[in-house]
């Protein structure tokens, strides 16, 4: 968003730029073994992911338009089958490049509990947990929604983000856990 303000001076035109505002986040995941198998961590990382349109007008319109605040928030997972790619126009009605995966044994999408906003960032303390019911689970990634159940068709998209490198294979009984840290800066 970019915003200038105009001075007139002896006829002259003049804009000054006061700054941009970006907002960005990322989903910071690691995945544990079950603990029949010893638990531990067994692979680890981050995906920076897009706030899609429908999340920036959210943004907008709640801290400029006096709109309801959405809580609480939720996290999702996203099906490797038949992913082709995330789109800033993707709403929870209309999302054509990704599914939603459901294999997990909680029976709603997980809560994302923030802590206090510090440094012009927010993120959960504790972790989004995700525990694996089938082996050979491929997640391709993450999506946060104001939407807790599963499969859901309503409500408001916030972000959507790929793991890097592929996909992630799960097996039954392993947990993927993650937290969500949304940052907003000016320049």
């Amino acid at each position: 968003m970019n915003i200038s303000v105009t001075d007139r001076f002896d006829g002259v035109v003049e804009d000054a730029p006061l700054g941009n505002i970006k907002i960005t986040g990322h989903f910071h995941w690691w995945i544990e073994d079950s603990p029949e198998n010893g638990g531990g961590i067994i692979a680890e990382g981050d995906i920076y992911n897009m706030v899609v349109n429908a999340g920036l007008n959210y943004a907008l319109a709640t801290a400029l338009g006096g709109s309801a605040l959405i809580t609480p928030w939720y996290i999702g997972l996203v099906d490797a089958a038949g992913f082709s790619a995330f789109a800033a126009a993707d709403t929870m009605a209309s999302h054509a490049g990704w599914n939603e995966s459901v294999a997990y044994s909680e029976t709603v999408h997980q809560t994302w509990t923030p802590g206090t906003v510090s440094g012009q960032a927010i993120t959960n303390p504790s972790p989004a947990v995700f525990t694996c019911n089938a082996n050979g689970t491929n997640i391709k990634g993450f999506f946060m929604t104001s939407n807790s159940a599963k499969s859901a068709a309503t409500g408001t998209l916030w972000s959507e983000g790929a793991f890097s490198g592929g996909t992630q294979t799960l097996n039954t009984g392993q947990l993927l856990k993650c937290t969500y840290t949304a940052n907003a800066a000016s320049s």
